[in-house]
């Protein structure tokens, strides 16, 4: 069991239930570092025993599953079942012994039928999932949450559409590429990731949708609905941690949220990486100390937003909501709607806090506020923030104007039309500046004197 709790002394009577929870939480995943680390050393210790336990576990069959009820809090009734899987006396051994020793031992469910059950798969004692080249389907129960891994072997193009399935991983990926493999992930109905969420090697791709075909290398997002939850010391919610983080996502709505220590939304933590967003809904919110909503911690990313309705509320003590932390970014906004709010103590909001980041606002309306101890609303020194159209409302000011493409500070203006157009040229540049006024009667626009 991981479990965190934090004692407090006299006088904190007055701090907020989510600060609490959130030292407790912290606790909890040191607990799991402690516990990870104390496994190592008894499998070291004792590997032929491992083995022998697990033998005897599989020969007599001496596992146990309990259902545990999960209990909605708004009307206090059951909303669904959590499936755990246990070992009876005399054998002693953790989920994540059973589920490393049945992979090494060939305990793996090799995929040879076209559709499958998950439920039968783990009344059969299978704790994992291998695919090879074909197609198939895996049937669950969406209230019924497993503790299961889905593997995708070396160098094979693979099909799986998913129905209802709600697994989790132990302290490992649900689900795991191998390398060069190709993997199309279609979902059907409510389905649920938890814990370690998808691993994607650099060589590998991974392709998700609803129902319509395309291709594409890295990880592709097309007719689909995702929510994305990740929490930890150091989070990659959707992206890469040190690799090539190549997404794209086309038609969708993604919900991204991030608790920790160091949490990356969507991007790339030290690796490099493009994403290219078009038409969708992205919501993006976290609460933990070192945050990158959407960009790089400390490598370096391209991503343009086309035709998006972008939606950010961050919590942390410092970092970036797009752009970078210590990296370099390049972010896009055409034809897309962005409304940002970040909280913290320091908070850059579109460009870098330490690093360098250029952002591009061609078209669309960009609605930006902070409340943050020292706000860096348009990043750092380093951070141009360019403007070439669209209806700009920047709640707080800056140390720095947006500028023009040749990099000329601009001057704010609030026309009386609602519709304003007008070209301009500096320099080699020229460009025309459009931009609308919006549903609460709000048009500013950034442009030469």
């Amino acid at each position: 069991m991981n479990y965190g709790y934090t004692k407090l002394a006299s006088g904190w009577s007055g701090i907020q239930l989510e600060n609490l929870i959130h030292l407790a939480v912290g606790e909890l995943y040191l607990n799991r570092l402690r516990e990870s680390a104390s496994g190592q050393i008894r499998r070291q210790q004792n590997v032929s025993g491992l083995y022998s336990s697990f033998a005897q576990l599989m020969d007599q069959n001496l596992f146990l599953f309990y259902f545990q009820p999960i209990i909605d809090v708004r009307t206090s009734t059951i909303c669904a079942y959590e499936a755990l899987m246990r070992t009876a006396s005399p054998v002693k051994l953790s989920p994540l012994e059973i589920l490393t020793i049945a992979r090494e031992a060939g305990r793996l469910y090799e995929v040879d039928k076209k559709e499958i059950s998950l439920l039968d798969l783990a009344l059969q004692r299978y704790t994992a999932l291998m695919l090879r080249q074909g197609s198939y389907t895996l049937n669950g129960e969406a209230s019924h949450n497993i503790d299961f891994a889905i593997y995708c072997a070396d160098g094979v193009k693979a099909r799986l559409t998913v129905n209802n399935i709600n697994i989790k991983g132990i302290e490992e990926p649900t689900i795991r590429l191998g390398d060069r493999s190709r993997l199309e992930l279609i979902l059907n109905g409510k389905n649920t990731l938890d814990k370690e969420g998808i691993l994607v090697p650099a060589s590998a791709s991974l392709t998700v949708r609803g129902c319509r075909r395309s291709a594409g290398e890295g990880i592709s997002v097309i007719g689909s609905k995702l929510n994305l939850v990740g929490n930890g010391v150091s989070v990659v919610c959707f992206g890469s941690y040190d690799g090539v983080a190549n997404i794209s996502v086309r038609d969708s709505q993604v919900n991204v949220h991030g608790d920790g220590n160091e949490v990356l939304l969507v991007g790339t933590n030290t690796g490099s990486g493009r994403v290219n967003i078009e038409n969708s809904l992205i919501d993006l919110s976290a609460a933990c100390e070192i945050l990158a909503a959407f960009g790089t911690m400390n490598g370096s990313l391209d991503g343009v937003f086309s035709g998006c309705e972008v939606v950010s509320d961050t919590h942390c003590d410092k970092g970036a909501v797009f752009g970078s932390v210590g990296g370099e970014a390049e972010i896009c906004f055409r034809d897309s709607k962005v409304r940002l709010y970040g909280e913290g103590y320091r908070v850059s909001g579109f460009g870098s806090m330490n690093g360098k980041c250029v952002t591009k606002v061609e078209s669309g309306e960009i609605d930006a506020s902070l409340l943050a101890v020292e706000i860096l609303l348009l990043g750092n020194e380093h951070s141009p923030f360019v403007v070439t159209g669209g209806n700009i409302h920047l709640a707080q000011d800056s140390d720095h104007t947006p500028v023009s493409p040749a990099g000329t500070p601009l001057c704010f203006a609030d026309p009386s039309k609602d519709h304003y157009e007008a070209t301009f040229r500096d320099g080699d540049e020229e460009w025309t500046y459009k931009a609308d006024r919006n549903e609460n009667g709000y048009l500013g626009v950034w442009i030469l004197l």
